[in-house]
């Protein structure tokens, strides 16, 4: 599977070297995420998953699953 993707990801970026600093930065720095909730009128927030710090060239993303809001 891991291959699979791997070349997957190889077609998108069109580079190796991408790829791999791609994947030195996917387990660099997890976070958690929440979410800001408004209930009637007072705020809360709730867990709201995880997701992975990657800085690509100078700018930073998080990446989450599809589920993560």
């Amino acid at each position: 599977m891991k291959m699979m993707v791997q070349s997957s990801l190889l077609e998108t970026v069109h580079s190796l070297e991408f790829l791999q600093k791609i994947q030195r930065s996917l387990g660099s720095s997890t976070i958690a995420l929440f979410a800001l909730f408004d209930d009637h009128g007072s705020e809360r927030l709730e867990p709201s998953g995880t997701g992975t710090l990657v800085v690509i060239r100078n700018r930073y993303y998080i990446l989450t699953a599809a589920h993560v809001c």
